[in-house]
């Protein structure tokens, strides 16, 4: 095992120490909208930001990936930006990105985190993702007014694919 390993599990179980933080946060990069409903179980840490600002890096994107999740940890206490209200997912959480909607000019589509049931089958929340987008498009032109909370360059890690 090489130091990056150590490294890696050390980080891995810190994250996993953390309480979980339920609810919604943002990414700013979502599935091609001719993939339909896509089904997503992550290989890597998944960072996302409870500010749509800064999921979007000041809305440079034209994405707007709604995560809807229930194991993911805020970072917040521990970060060297925690201006960036940062939501950790850890590796081998399992998305349900629904179809992808338009809302203010930006490709919208809300990723469901699923967790594993007792009968081995993954298990949906039963969110309405209709309701939920409403919910955040009613922030969005807030949103865009807002200054950046933290450097462009920092918000590249919510701009990057799910995978």
């Amino acid at each position: 095992m090489t130091s990056d390993d150590l490294n890696l599990d050390a980080f891995l179980k810190a994250l996993l120490s953390l309480p979980p933080a339920p609810g919604v946060s943002f990414r700013g990069w979502v599935h091609p909208a001719d993939l339909g409903t896509v089904d997503v179980a992550t290989k890597l840490l998944t960072a996302a930001s409870v500010d749509i600002a800064v999921a979007t890096a000041g809305f440079t994107t034209s994405e707007l990936g709604i995560v809807v999740g229930r194991t993911g940890r805020d970072l917040g206490a521990f970060s060297a930006m925690p201006e960036a209200e940062e939501i950790t997912y850890a590796p081998g959480r399992i998305f349900r990105g629904y179809p992808v909607e338009t809302v203010d000019d930006l490709s919208v589509r809300v990723y469901e985190e699923w967790v594993i049931g007792d009968g081995g089958q993954p298990v949906s929340m039963g969110i309405d993702p209709s309701e939920v987008v409403a919910m955040v498009s009613a922030t969005i032109p807030k949103a865009r007014g807002k200054e950046l909370a933290v450097p462009r360059e920092y918000c590249k890690r919510f701009t990057s694919p799910l995978e």
